[in-house]
């Protein structure tokens, strides 16, 4: 994750600054590894409390005694024990599954979600053809093919993402999607209006 967060077009920094979290006090940080994203969170919002789940495993190395940061097990395809937190994020999670995982994952959140709670995406949002340079478009849908190919997922554009959200529970709504220039993932804030 580190080596990921390096490259530019992938740093924390415009998520931290691309949406508004000074409104919410809570954030589970879903598939969060080690919560490199949660303490950059806490550190810039100091009013935040974050917990970060990933499998068991992962969370073993996590760092100890993250000031305002819950480390816990838990495997996403399992119900969200985390009760009626303000935000659930998932950083470049959803990417890598195909849309029949990703319904599942979504909709194991459902129990513990409070009415108006945010589901933040943070993951790659295909543009549609003839929006980028030839150049960035080869790249972006040579990207595409590779995750077909390694892990029977894909890219998806705004619509996709719309699609298989309402395809998950229709009292997610989708209130925006934020590109940031530059930047490779998009921010989709989803609210649960259930």
């Amino acid at each position: 994750m580190r080596f990921f967060q390096m490259s530019p077009g992938m740093s924390t920094q415009y998520l931290l600054n691309s949406y508004p979290w000074e409104k919410y006090t809570t954030v589970v940080d879903v598939g969060g590894s080690h919560g490199l994203l949660s303490i950059d969170l806490v550190q810039r919002f100091p009013h935040l409390r974050c917990t970060v789940q990933d499998l068991p495993e992962v969370i073993a190395s996590a760092p100890k005694d993250v000031h305002r940061v819950e480390f816990q097990g838990h495997d996403f395809f399992t119900p969200q024990p985390v009760y009626g937190a303000d935000v659930y994020l998932f950083r470049a999670i959803f990417h890598n599954w195909g849309d029949k995982y990703c319904v599942q994952i979504l909709r194991n959140l459902i129990p513990a979600l409070k009415k108006g709670a945010r589901v933040v995406v943070n993951d790659h949002v295909v543009p549609a053809p003839g929006v980028l340079g030839c150049y960035k478009e080869q790249s972006v849908r040579g990207f595409d093919s590779v995750m077909k190919a390694t892990f029977n997922s894909r890219e998806r554009s705004v619509e996709d993402w719309r699609k298989f959200i309402m395809q998950t529970d229709e009292r997610f709504i989708v209130r925006q999607v934020i590109e940031p220039e530059g930047i490779q993932l998009g921010i989709l804030d989803v609210e649960w209006m259930g």
